[in-house]
């Protein structure tokens, strides 16, 4: 018999490997796949339980004989997929196929379960959303964390053979299994059209198993409870399996955690309301878990997490509703209870944003920008059933973030004020709260020579612009500490440049969004890369006094060098006067710099530099009108260059930086 049925049809359109919906989940798949099983669990929740939803991840291994239609798939379908694609001499595919085989003629084979308890299971229209649906999703609840229909993508992302085993017990429409595998299309000789046309019969890329098999009892015989188990087979050999998917449920389901929505159990660690506490504090000690040492994104992150936790959890957090004048103003708000801003000061590791998230408790993103001086971290939780709705239509299929642009147009302005209201509820309970009431100064290191930032302009000091951009820092105490002479280790120099770096953080007069740092790849990857790839200029003549090009300066630029960081501060954005603030935890000579911003057009283009001067004592001297360079560089210590472009408005820009020669 037939164990998989792939549809297709005479002269359709071929698919290879690169399916976009699998793509979509490749950067991070430990994450991407945690994410995106652990929001539909929870969107599956029984009503009525008191219990929280709990999630198990489980990893085994598999004989090839285990896996339904192995030797249909190693004989029949694989050999013709082969075929097809070679003469297309795709080699994305090829490679895939290659994969493929390999895996599948292994023994044995790995395969991660996951299991959800004291949820619904699937009934028949999730069901068949979930197998034959594409796009779009059959949820329950208008206000589930999900329902784009791409998350379903993120198991077969995590497994080589693409092929995923869904067995589920419903409350409403008993049990059920299915098998599924994104594959790629091949053509079907076997198949002949009966009405004389010469096209080629080509499958879908998407294949099922059919209805008529006997399952195993393997992929049943757990299942005494309502809910889902999924087998990802021929999971990917990706390090620290266990300890990734850990992490990512601290860092993107902390509030559902602490709310006693969800109980996750990964090999033989369980994670819930009553070990969270203890599970955070000794990774923030050790810097570990188990055996896996953090990264250091992976503990900057973590030290993310664990700040919000302490505005969750603190006996010194502030908690707020919503304000009241906003059930008026807006329709989607029925009760000043419908959300929740929680607020804590933390002098450790703050993160100067609040975390956003709704009523499942997942994180959506973190709302910066809010406050530059005051060391504090906030979460908003937003748990009305209209505004649950609201924001959910603003997400992306990522659930990372909320965009006005997805509204229709009669929607926009409203929604675009909401958000807009929001933030800056979010900086003024800040102020509130943190803020200095008597006039007295806010410590914060190293900010003498960041003054004086945009003065108000004639008629202009009652004037507040409703732009997120705080133009001025006032009541600020300089705070000077002596710096270390020396960084030994890498780990101590990323302390280091976070540290200061944080210290003299500013914020809203930051006028390049993720600055320097450039964690985005080039191109426009990365959410925190917005400007992509300048011109390339390795060199150019430097100048003497006078203009004369005597003296050639060879300028190659360093890609995100882990020595140096800078920030660009506003001064009088009207008349091009910007500030660049730097620091290096290596000696350097000297080191050059130019500033990219984007046209309309797509591309990074280096800014015109009028006039370059020190406030720091370095020697700094312009070469042509696009690249200045800075002498004298000492280890640990600030650098503050001061530079006029020709544009007289203010210009988002990154700092580009490079290493000189002659």
């Amino acid at each position: 018999m037939k164990y998989w049925e792939f549809p297709g049809g005479f002269g359709l359109t071929p698919t290879g490997s690169n399916g976009a919906g699998i793509e979509t989940f490749l950067d991070n798949i430990p994450m991407s796949l945690t994410r995106e099983v652990l929001q539909n669990s929870i969107d599956a929740h029984q009503k009525g339980l008191d219990a929280p939803v709990r999630v198990e991840f489980k990893f085994e291994t598999i004989q090839a004989k285990e896996i339904l239609g192995e030797n249909e798939l190693i004989n029949d379908i694989l050999p013709k997929a082969e075929r097809f694609w070679k003469e297309k001499n795709n080699a994305d595919t090829l490679h895939y196929l290659e994969t493929f085989k390999s895996v599948l003629t292994s023994e044995p084979i790995d395969m991660l379960v996951i299991s959800d308890y004291n949820t619904t299971g699937l009934n028949n229209k999730n069901f068949a959303s979930l197998i034959e649906g594409d796009a779009y999703s059959e949820k329950n609840d208008e206000t589930s964390a999900g329902s784009k229909g791409i998350g379903k993508a993120a198991p077969f992302a995590a497994s080589n053979l693409r092929t995923v085993f869904y067995n589920s017990k419903s409350t409403n429409d008993g049990n059920k299994f299915a098998g599924v595998i994104n594959f790629v299309s091949y053509r079907d000789d076997e198949k002949v059209s009966f009405d004389g046309s010469t096209a080629s019969y080509i499958t879908q890329s998407r294949g099922r198993l059919s209805n008529d098999i006997e399952v195993p009892v393997r992929f049943t015989q757990n299942r005494q409870e309502y809910g889902t188990d999924l087998f990802v087979m021929g999971l990917k050999k990706i390090e620290n399996w266990k300890e990734k998917i850990i992490l990512a449920v601290l860092n993107n389901f902390l509030v559902a955690l602490q709310n006693n929505k969800l109980e996750v159990i990964v090999g033989d660690e369980k994670i819930n309301q009553l070990t969270l506490s203890d599970y955070l504090k000794s990774i923030k000690e050790t810097l570990k878990i188990g055996e896996y040492n953090l990264s250091t994104d992976e503990r900057n992150t973590f030290y993310n997490t664990y700040s919000y936790y302490l505005a969750l959890s603190s006996e010194h957090k502030k908690i707020f509703t919503i304000p009241e004048e906003w059930i008026e103003e807006y329709s989607f708000i029925e009760d000043t209870d419908n959300a929740n801003l929680y607020l804590v000061l933390d002098e450790e590791h703050p993160t100067r944003r609040v975390l956003q998230t709704r009523r499942s408790g997942m994180t959506i993103f973190e709302r910066n920008r809010i406050n530059g001086s005051i060391p504090f971290s906030g979460v908003f939780y937003a748990t009305g059933h209209k505004l649950n709705v609201f924001l959910k239509k603003l997400e992306n299929v990522n659930h990372d973030n909320w965009s006005t642009d997805r509204e229709d147009d009669s929607n926009r302005k409203k929604s675009e004020h909401f958000l807009k209201a929001l933030y800056h509820w979010y900086k003024a309970k800040v102020e509130e709260c943190f803020g200095s009431e008597d006039g007295e100064a806010i410590k914060a290191f190293g900010l003498n020579d960041l003054l004086p930032m945009m003065a108000p302009k004639d008629g202009d000091a009652d004037k507040t612009e409703d732009s997120g951009i705080t133009s001025r820092v006032s009541n600020v105490a300089i705070k000077e500490k002596a710096s270390k002479p020396s960084v030994t280790d890498e780990d101590s120099e990323s302390k280091t440049l976070d540290r200061i770096m944080t210290e003299i953080e500013l914020g809203d007069g930051d006028s390049t969004g993720s600055g320097s740092e450039r964690k985005g790849e080039g191109g426009g990857n990365s959410s925190d890369n917005q400007y992509g790839h300048g011109e390339d200029e390795p060199g150019e003549q430097g100048e003497v006094d006078g203009g004369d090009s005597s003296v050639s300066v060879k300028f190659t630029e360093v890609n995100n060098p882990d020595y140096l960081k800078m920030k660009i501060i506003d001064v009088d954005s009207d008349n091009g006067m910007y500030r660049l603030i730097g620091i290096t935890t290596k000696r350097k000579n000297r080191l050059g710099f130019s500033f990219q911003s984007i046209g309309e057009n797509g591309v990074a283009y280096n800014k015109t530099i009028k006039e370059v001067s020190s406030n720091s004592g370095n020697l700094v001297k312009l070469h042509g009108s696009k690249k200045f360079s800075v002498e004298d560089l000492e280890i640990n210590k600030r650098f503050v260059i001061d530079f006029t472009i020709e544009d007289r408005m203010r210009v988002k820009m990154k700092g580009v930086t490079y290493e000189l020669k002659g």
